[in-house]
């Protein structure tokens, strides 16, 4: 559907009203390997930055499943810090666990900064910094993100109200 689209002349990188969100945003969020493929092959922008500066390469840069897509075309994978500073990721609050104390396996995977997934890890539930200490575009409204909680939209009916109307337009 997505190829389609872009064949009729919708633009890629098109953002929507009130978020920015492009296509590639909704793809990489939802760790669609494929759509993000088609769409960085159709030249979308990995840095386009929505309204609260979130980019598809921050949301790439916590997903094992699309990351590769992103890095095999030179982009550099977005540093911890400012991704809890856009509240991709929280940080984990040090005093939920200490090292080496027992746990269950999923525990572990949260708490322990040795473990290789800890990137990948997102359920950690900690509070976030503190009003001031975020930069003053961060101190709007701006939303929670979990990208271990998927939307219930599917992944291509996101992509098709973004590109369908311009292909729509391009197309009288």
């Amino acid at each position: 559907m997505v190829k389609i689209l872009l064949a009729q002349g919708a633009e890629v990188n098109q953002a929507t009203e009130g978020t920015q969100w492009t296509p590639l945003h909704a793809a990489a969020i939802q760790e669609a390997g494929e759509c993000c493929a088609i769409l960085l092959e159709s030249g979308a922008d990995a840095l386009a930055e929505d309204s609260f500066q979130r980019r598809p390469v921050d949301y790439a840069s916590v997903t094992p499943e699309v990351w590769p897509l992103f890095e095999a075309r030179g982009l550099d994978r977005t540093a911890k810090e400012e991704l809890v500073e856009k509240s991709i990721i929280k940080k984990v609050n040090e005093t939920t666990r200490k090292w080496g104390e027992k746990h269950d396996g999923n525990a572990h995977a949260r708490c322990c900064p040795a473990s290789s997934s800890h990137l990948s890890s997102l359920s950690q539930v900690a509070e976030p910094p503190a009003e001031e200490a975020k930069p003053a575009a961060a101190k709007q409204a701006m939303p929670k993100f979990n990208p271990m909680a998927k939307p219930a939209v599917n992944i291509l009916h996101q992509i098709f109200c973004i590109l369908l109307p311009d292909a729509l337009s391009n197309a009288q």
